[in-house]
């Protein structure tokens, strides 16, 4: 997994990439299609799942989701 976390004021964007291929990877627990070991990628995915429900979270960005339109982001 790779993600970098943006912090300003409390509040965060989290921008992931391979660990989902979109949003609903995390909310739906779907794995990717190529796995190195299913373990860790399962707890990838509980650990982006867990951080976008967050009260500070404002957004999660997976860089392989399709509906993602571009749009500025205020922390």
């Amino acid at each position: 997994m790779s993600a970098t976390i943006v912090k300003n004021n409390g509040k965060f964007v989290l921008l992931t990439s391979d660990t989902g291929y979109a949003k609903k990877s995390w909310e739906e627990m779907i794995l990717q299609g190529v796995l190195v070991n299913k373990q860790q990628a399962i707890e990838s995915l509980k650990w982006v799942k867990h951080m976008s429900n967050e009260p500070n979270c404002i957004e999660v960005i997976a860089n392989h989701d399709p509906d993602i339109k571009p749009h500025t982001i205020v922390l």
